[in-house]
């Protein structure tokens, strides 16, 4: 079976970003074994890098992960582009696979919650698997 392709964002001063290998969830997401689309090579670049809802239409990730801070959440993500023909038609939104990754676990290094952030993010890449 492939790999799960994911795309984390994030929205920093009111630009949605997305997180390469060079962030926490990035790195989380190469050591369970995911592919980060906006990452692949794995070269070494900035936390996050700007990207579009047609950048991320291109890629057609099979799940979205959305990196909450401050008052930014899961729903704010939603009010901005939930109405968006291009949101709709993405294969994770279909799909259902859209999940928050809380601030308290992902934006700051999780330290000794790690276990519980990486339990929380594979049971995401691979919903049908116990933990």
């Amino acid at each position: 079976e492939e790999p799960p392709t994911v795309v984390t964002l994030v929205i920093s001063s009111d630009v949605l970003k997305a997180y390469t290998y060079d962030s926490q969830p990035g790195l989380m997401l190469t050591e369970l074994g995911a592919v980060n689309l906006v990452d692949p090579d794995k070269e070494g670049t900035a936390a996050s890098i700007e990207i579009s809802l047609e950048d991320i239409y291109a890629l057609d990730p099979d799940i979205i992960l959305f990196s909450e801070m401050g008052t930014t959440t899961l729903d704010s993500l939603i009010e901005l582009y939930g109405e968006n023909p291009v949101w709709q038609e993405l294969r994770a939104v279909q799909d259902g696979p859209v999940y928050a990754l809380s601030k308290s676990l992902f934006h700051n290094k999780a330290n000794k919650h790690y276990n519980e952030a990486y339990l929380t993010m594979a049971g995401y890449l691979y919903p049908d698997f116990e933990f």
